[in-house]
């Protein structure tokens, strides 16, 4: 699922988003270390104004449900899902988390583990 810009009317347009966020892909589903969020819960998405923590959220999409939750590990150029290890193709991992593949590359270290939480857009 895809989202368009007609779903996000209302929302910062992305040439309003930091010099690091133009030209970012719309999101289908965000990569977390922490084990916290639940399917069913509401979250918001957000990118800091100015320095983290230490400045305000910039919320860039409406709330979304997250509906699906999966382990995930990368080793160098190679992304494994779920309790079974199924090798995934990255690229496709960095186009929805929507980055670009060398921008999601020097995103996360070399080895990383965590959890892809996947979402819908209400309608």
């Amino acid at each position: 699922m895809d989202f368009t810009p007609e779903d996000l009317a209302g929302y910062p347009a992305m040439e309003q988003m930091p010099s690091d966020y133009k030209g970012a892909k719309l999101k289908i589903h965000t990569i977390r270390s922490s084990n916290r969020i639940m399917p069913g819960e509401w979250v918001r998405l957000y990118y800091w104004e100015g320095r983290p923590y230490r400045s305000k959220h910039v919320y860039f999409m409406p709330p979304v449900q997250i509906i699906w939750k999966l382990q995930i590990e990368k080793i160098g150029l190679r992304i494994f899902l779920g309790s079974d290890k199924i090798e995934q193709p990255i690229e496709k991992y960095a186009h929805n988390d929507g980055l670009e593949l060398q921008d999601f590359l020097g995103w996360f270290p070399e080895k990383f583990e965590g959890f892809v939480y996947f979402f819908s857009l209400p309608h």
